[in-house]
């Protein structure tokens, strides 16, 4: 039995991945939530992908010169991939 691994990453799906991980999220704001669909639509890679993260989830908010900098709450964003014995991907998913 051989097992192969492959470099070639999975790409980050177009059509469903925004809807799924923007569904229910809303900064209150139209026009911020349709920049975040917008830069959601331009990545090939899962983990080029901004996502929302709520004000309440965040920590030690400093402004620095015109932006601001903050520590989120939940930690650093990691992708976790599952694979079965054959290396088919069984399942993807961000751990926060």
């Amino acid at each position: 039995m051989s097992i192969y691994y492959y470099t070639i990453p999975l790409a980050w799906c177009r059509i469903c991945d925004p809807q799924k991980t923007t569904q229910g999220c809303t900064s209150g704001n139209k026009d911020v939530d349709d920049c975040i669909r917008e830069f959601q639509l331009k990545p090939t890679e899962y983990e080029d992908v901004i996502e929302w993260i709520p004000f309440n989830r965040l920590n030690n908010i400093q402004k620095v010169g015109e932006e601001f900098s903050a520590i989120r709450i939940d930690g650093i964003r990691t992708v976790s991939r599952a694979y079965d014995d054959k290396g088919n991907l069984q399942s993807r998913y961000a751990i926060m």
